[in-house]
């Protein structure tokens, strides 16, 4: 059986390896109907049984496998690559594994620092990106960088400042002449935005810890709670936190006197497996 690659979808447009599949397969089978799970599973190892759970997410695709994959779709050298470095991606369990195979992606793309995809990673990855323009809500700013790095706490260089500063302006996130706050939101693909957000939670959360050593208590607020939930008692916990985010930025919008800066961490997460890990 022959390739046939005329109308196989350009992968370097995807960030899911297995919408990739479901996509070019689709195309492939239109083009002829002997390319069926049976003659896909057979030419990698696999049962077609299996290729439809890898599809669904209910199975790996293994590294090995993932190559032979990639033969039997008509991918290229540079293609198998970036489809391994998807695969990996895709299935990576860290979050620095994530990263990892995202900036991997990132430079198999050809993409350089400018483009939005790129710019919104960077914006996330470092705390002081939503800080800086949250400060310029509020604070006037005649280019003085030495001046607003030193107003976060904790302080950053001016050189940072600056170039936070300007990304912010390429996003579209703030505008100069005078230096003023747009509302614009920022979006990306639901394959690589959850991993975008996580580096800024863990961010976050290390600066958390800091101000729990470092800040006046006058200064700060931290509770907690430990509690034992059923999946619909943590479903309406989630509902709640939702609500009460929403009533914090309507409350925030209607401020006025505004002169610092504050993150607000919400997290509700598991200190116990649901059923006993031991057992199958």
């Amino acid at each position: 059986m022959q390739t046939d690659t005329r109308k196989t979808p350009r992968l370097f447009e995807y960030m899911d390896f297995r919408a990739f599949l479901r996509d070019a397969y689709q195309a492939r089978k239109e083009a002829s109907r002997s390319f069926s799970y049976r003659y896909i599973a057979g030419k990698v190892g696999l049962d077609a049984g299996s290729f439809s759970r890898i599809l669904k997410g209910e199975r790996k695709l293994d590294p090995e496998v993932a190559v032979r994959m990639a033969r039997v779709f008509g991918l290229d050298a540079r293609e198998q690559m970036f489809f391994e470095t998807l695969v990996l991606f895709g299935q990576a369990r860290t979050l620095t594994e994530k990263n990892h195979f995202l900036e991997k992606i990132f430079r198999l793309r050809g993409i350089k620092m400018g483009t939005l995809e790129e710019r919104q990673y960077v914006f996330y990855k470092e705390w002081y990106y939503s800080a800086l323009r949250e400060l310029l809500r509020f604070q006037p700013f005649d280019g003085d960088w030495k001046k607003i790095a030193r107003r976060l706490r904790p302080a950053i260089r001016p050189i940072d400042a600056k170039r936070a500063v300007r990304l912010l302006e390429d996003i579209g996130l703030v505008t100069s002449e005078p230096y003023r706050v747009t509302h614009p939101v920022i979006t990306s693909g639901e394959g690589i935005q959850a991993v975008f957000v996580n580096n800024l939670h863990a961010a976050m959360g290390e600066l958390a810890m800091r101000t729990l050593r470092e800040a006046n208590p006058s200064e700060r607020d931290f509770s907690g709670l430990t509690l034992s939930l059923s999946p619909n008692g943590f479903e309406k916990l989630k509902y709640k936190l939702k609500q009460f985010r929403s009533e914090v930025l309507e409350m925030a919008q209607q401020d006025v006197d505004e002169n610092c800066v504050y993150q607000v961490n919400l997290q509700a997460f598991p200190l116990s497996h649901s059923r006993d890990p031991g057992k199958a």
